[in-house]
């Protein structure tokens, strides 16, 4: 394993055997991965690292700067885009779960090939958040990043502060 500094400071980890090609030039961060711009190419480490160019390859662990073959997997981009983390703009807590208003309950929903999958209302964000997880893994598998215990015990926390 070799590294490479990014514009960022942190290390991008890399393979021994791609490390020559891709040692050279600058590198930054970017949504997908982290890019390196030379004279005459850009490149994206991820890209270059999978075993199968040309494919889109999900991080297993999430962090960009890890471009190790055992980190990458090839994916389609809904399967990259279920693993992705919880987003910044999600107020519940636990990922596919938000406060229905009217209803003044949990309500699921979640993603998959563009298509959106309603799981229906739940009266708390634990069994919400576990029909999530149930849903996650039928449809995506391997690829489901799911709630955690943690992720929903703090999401609990919150609400009982909250009230």
């Amino acid at each position: 394993m070799k590294t490479i500094r990014c514009f960022c400071g942190k290390d991008i980890l890399l393979d021994d055997e791609v490390y020559e090609e891709l040692k050279d030039g600058s590198w930054s961060c970017v949504g997908l991965g982290v890019v390196r711009c030379t004279n005459s190419h850009t490149a994206i480490a991820h890209f270059v690292v999978a075993v199968y160019p040309k494919q889109v390859a999900d991080h297993r662990d999430h962090n960009i700067h890890n471009n190790l073959r055992e980190n990458l997997r090839v994916a389609t981009y809904s399967q990259n885009g279920a693993n992705r983390k919880i987003g910044k703009n999600n107020t519940s807590g636990c990922k596919g779960v938000s406060w229905q208003i009217k209803s003044r309950k949990w309500q699921v929903a979640i993603k998959k090939d563009g298509v959106t999958y309603y799981l229906g209302l739940f009266d708390s964000i634990r069994d919400a958040a576990l029909a999530y997880n149930k849903k996650a893994i039928e449809l995506h598998g391997e690829f489901a990043k799911l709630n955690s215990e943690e992720m929903i015990q703090q999401a609990e926390s919150m609400l009982c502060k909250a009230h």
